[in-house]
């Protein structure tokens, strides 16, 4: 979150569970300070309840491994197309 490679990054892809900090918990964390970051999930783990409800947080997609090249690039082609046009993800923020 405090990488100096977030003005840089278009998507995220991430992994449901990563060491230290699960996915959801930094998805949840993004969400609050960069509402506009396209998020892309994998995991190894099937779990439907939680594919329904990463989605409805906004994720781009929720993929199941092993997946195949064009199921990653097809959502990261939608990701993509959720970007901001004209400016980087990292100066979207949440107005209110």
């Amino acid at each position: 979150m405090s990488s100096d490679r977030l003005r840089e990054t278009d998507c995220l892809i991430l992994d449901v569970r990563m060491p230290g900090m699960s996915g959801l918990e930094l998805h949840r964390r993004l969400v609050s300070s960069h509402p506009c970051m396209p998020v892309i999930f994998i995991t190894a783990h099937g779990d439907e309840e939680l594919r329904s409800r990463v989605l409805r947080s906004g994720a781009v997609d929720y993929l199941l491994k092993p997946f195949s090249d064009d199921a990653l690039l097809n959502a990261v082609q939608t990701a993509l197309r959720k970007v901001p046009h004209g400016r980087d993800v990292s100066s979207c923020r949440r107005r209110g």
